[in-house]
Formats: C-alpha cells, sequence, structure tokens
C-alpha cells in the first residue's frame, strides 16, 4: 500500500466498503476478467473532478494470462484544518540607543574628566611658570651684564693709577667728584659720567636727578659706589627692546600652551571615544537592562512566553495536516480540499536586531528568544515524508473453538 493509502487506513478508513465512499468519500475494489483486447485499455485511466475527487481505473496482467481490473473513487478527506496563528503581543516604544548621561554614568567619564582637568591645570601651570621663570633668569643674566658694563664704563675715566673718583661738594654742580691720584688731581664733570651712562643705553635724566638727590650722603665715597646704587633702584636697569621681546615670547609660548591643550582635549575625547567602544556591550545590557526590568516590559516577556507556546503547539497540529496533505498531493497529484499553512505575522523575526530584546537571554531569557525566532521563521515541508506509521494489526479471528464453548 502506499504512504497514503496507510494514512487513510491508519484514520479508520476501509477502503474495501462501498457504504465509506459515501460516509468517509472512499472505495476500492477489483475484479478477474478473462479479457478482451480492448478492456486493458479501457481501465487505465484517471480523472480527477472540479471537486477534487479522484476516480482511478487500472488493470493488471495475471499469470495466467488474464488479468484484473480495479476501480478506486475518493472524494478529498475532511480532515480538521488546525486554527489560525494569533497576531504577537504589542511591543513597548523603542528606547534607542543608549543616552549621553547613561554612557557617562556607566563608564564614570565625569570623574575621569575632573581627574584630567585637575592635571591639565597642572600642566599649564607648570609650563606657565616654567616661561616666566626663564624669562626672570634671562633679565637678571641681562641687568648683571649691564651692570657689569657700566662700572666698568666709570672705571674707564680714572686716570692710570687707577685711584678712583671721590664725590666732592665744593667743586660746585658741575664737578661731581675728583682723582686721588698724587699728581694734580683732574675733575670728573657731571657731563662726562652722564654721558657714559646714555652711552651705555640709561636714562640720563633719572641719573641726573638721583645724583642731585644722593650726592650729599656719599660725600668722599668712590663715584663707581654712587652709580652701583643708582643701579639697584628700580627699573633703571629695564630695557625696553628686551622687555618687547620677552612679551613677545610670552604671547607666542602661551599661545603654543594653548595648542597643545587643544590637542590633548582632543586625545582625551577620542581616549573616552576607545573607552565606549571597548565597552559597548557592557553598557548597551545594562542599558537594556533598564527597561526590561520595568513593568512594562517584563508584561511583554510573559505574553510572548504565552504567545510562543501556544504558536509551538499550533505548529505542531499544522505539521501533521502539512504530512497527509503531501501525502495526499504525491498519491493523486492534487491537494485540492486542502488549505496552506499561513506562518505567524511577525514583523521582528529576530530578537537579535532588538536593542532591548538582543540581551535578553543574558537577563534569564535564555531561550524564549531562540523560540520566538523559530516559530516566526519555521520552515514548511514541502516533501511528503519518507514513510508513514503502519497501521495497527488486528489479531487473526476464526470460529470459537470447541475450547471456549466448554
Amino acid at each position: 500500500a502506499s504512504p497514503a493509502r496507510k494514512m487513510l487506513a491508519s484514520s479508520g478508513f476501509n477502503l474495501g466498503n462501498k457504504k465509506d465512499y459515501f460516509s468517509k468519500g472512499l472505495y476500492d475494489c477489483c475484479w478477474k476478467c478473462a479479457g478482451s483486447c480492448v478492456c486493458p485499455q479501457l481501465y487505465a485511466n484517471e480523472h480527477i473532478t472540479a471537486q477534487g475527487n479522484v476516480h482511478q481505473w487500472k488493470t493488471k496482467p495475471d499469470v495466467d494470462g488474464g488479468h484484473w481490473h480495479s476501480f478506486t473513487a475518493v472524494r478529498p478527506p475532511n480532515f480538521e484544518i488546525p486554527a489560525s496563528f494569533p497576531l504577537p503581543p504589542d511591543l513597548p516604544p523603542n528606547p534607542g540607543p543608549p543616552s549621553e548621561q547613561f554612557w557617562k554614568e556607566s563608564l564614570h567619564e565625569n570623574d575621569q574628566w575632573a581627574s584630567w582637568r585637575a592635571e591639565e591645570r597642572e600642566k599649564m601651570k607648570q609650563a606657565e611658570e616654567t616661561v616666566l621663570a626663564e624669562q626672570a633668569l634671562l633679565r637678571a643674566s641681562t641687568m648683571e651684564k649691564k651692570k657689569a658694563s657700566v662700572k666698568m664704563a666709570v672705571r674707564n675715566l680714572m686716570c692710570t693709577p687707577k685711584t678712583g673718583f671721590t664725590i666732592k661738594m665744593e667743586e660746585g654742580q658741575d664737578i661731581v667728584a675728583r682723582c686721588g691720584c698724587p699728581l694734580d688731581g683732574h675733575a670728573l664733570q657731571l657731563q662726562r659720567l652722564v654721558q657714559v651712562i646714555a652711552q651705555q643705553g640709561l636714562q640720563t635724566d633719572p641719573f641726573e636727578a638721583f645724583l642731585e638727590r644722593e650726592k650729599p650722603n656719599w660725600v668722599n665715597q668712590d663715584v663707581t659706589q654712587v652709580v652701583s646704587s643708582y643701579l639697584e633702584e628700580d627699573d633703571v636697569l629695564v630695557d625696553p627692546s628686551l622687555e618687547a621681546e620677552l612679551v613677545a615670547a610670552k604671547e607666542a609660548a602661551a599661545k603654543e600652551r594653548e595648542q597643545e591643550h587643544q590637542y590633548r582635549i582632543k586625545s582625551q575625547k577620542a581616549k573616552v571615544l576607545r573607552t565606549r567602544k571597548e565597552h559597548s556591550a557592557r553598557v548597551k545590557m545594562e542599558w537594556a537592562n533598564t527597561f526590561l526590568q520595568s513593568s512594562e516590559w517584563k508584561a511583554f516577556l510573559q505574553q510572548a512566553e504565552v504567545w510562543v507556546v501556544h504558536c509551538e503547539r499550533l505548529h505542531l497540529q499544522w505539521d501533521d495536516y502539512d504530512k497527509k496533505r503531501l501525502l495526499w498531493q504525491a498519491e493523486f497529484g492534487e491537494d485540492i480540499g486542502f488549505v496552506a499553512r499561513k506562518c505567524p505575522a511577525v514583523e521582528l523575526r529576530s530578537w537579535a536586531s532588538h536593542p532591548v530584546l538582543h540581551f535578553a537571554a543574558e537577563l534569564g531569557y535564555t531561550y524564549l528568544g531562540l523560540r520566538w525566532e523559530k516559530v516566526a521563521t519555521k520552515k514548511l515541508p514541502s516533501e511528503p515524508p519518507a514513510s508513514f506509521p503502519e497501521p495497527p494489526q488486528h489479531p487473526p479471528q476464526g470460529p470459537v473453538s470447541d475450547e471456549f464453548w466448554n
């Protein structure tokens, strides 16, 4: 018997009973024919009506030269159609990617930026102090050289014995000091001393004012001491050209520091982005967990569990129904009377593509997502099964034995 006939027999259809054709739509019979030359052609055809009724005539030769005719009449069986698949539960609103605030809190970025800014302020402060210290050192070195140059120029005014000039008050305003050599000492005129000061690049008016004010305090003292005291006055040795260069250098250093500062800011931002990329999976899972723990998403997961169980049961019923349909089609060439399975209308077929449900497995819903996907993407059978289970065998029957009657 063919798989389709075995399937029908296992369902309680007796193909040899005429009553089954009227009650169940099935009839099968055969008879011996001594034959003629035309009956094999007459009894070898098949007809399928518009309603799906199948009429088959077959002829099979016998060993004695005759042949057997068979006739099968089948109406499409009225197999029970499984229920349709229900719609899946509605998904809660999509929360989208983690918010900027969540990223910062999850990775402690505010603390990292606070620590970085503190270090950056210290770097900027040290760099500025280094520039100021270098300029102060250059300014002091320049002033010391200027002092030495002025003192040397004043000493060069002295006589050959280098006995020095002593401050004198009685010589008048035009004479500052007089040489102490044993010969006729010569006088150091104010104009000559002022000229030396001017040649060293110093302003003369402040020097003349200082000398007029301080000269009484330096009577009989060496003139170099007076000049040295003047050089210690504030702003005396300030070189405008040098100060201009230092100001320009300070501004250039500040601009360079700011450029380096901006570069480090970009580097820090790039570091933050790399950290986000490295911890992306964890942060997204934590973000999803904040929603999966809500009552709205918990309700959805409970509804999804109920829906998946229902669909799994329906798929089993449809699998059995499709086996019968495919066997019928393989036997009679048509599947009239059967309906096609319509899988669940699911927009979200895989949880792996959802920003929240993608992490449901890590949060305790290990198999629910896989079952959802299997239900939503089940591949339907396109070929009949290789075999159908044999119908149960009834024990042999015969007349009641004498032992039973006794």
